[in-house]
């Protein structure tokens, strides 16, 4: 089926079946992942970083087999996604705090 004709079945359907077709294929109505999902999940991205940037570096130091370059990209990364975890968590807690002082 190709898309011309795929738009035309879709285009002659009832107007009941169109609204559910489109419930069903849009993103929203999938199952969204939890905000601490989230933060974990890119918690252990940042912990998964952090440790192949100390793989990288004593590999490196024993061996001296890790190209320089790919060194410093690792630890680069690493230390980028450190970062990035320390201004989300500054940001979580100045707006915890701005509710904390919201009057009621």
């Amino acid at each position: 089926m190709d898309s011309l004709s795929a738009i035309q079945s879709v285009s002659s359907m009832s107007e009941p079946m169109k609204t559910s077709l489109i419930e069903y294929s849009s993103p929203a109505a999938q199952t969204q992942p939890s905000f601490a999902a989230m933060l974990g999940e890119g918690l252990s991205n940042v912990n998964s970083n952090i440790r192949t940037a100390e793989s990288s570096m004593n590999t490196f130091s024993l061996d001296g087999n890790t190209p320089t370059h790919e060194l410093m990209l690792t630890m680069e990364k690493a230390k980028f996604s450190l970062q990035v975890a320390v201004e989300v968590r500054n940001r979580l807690v100045e707006a915890y705090s701005e509710l904390t002082r919201m009057q009621i």
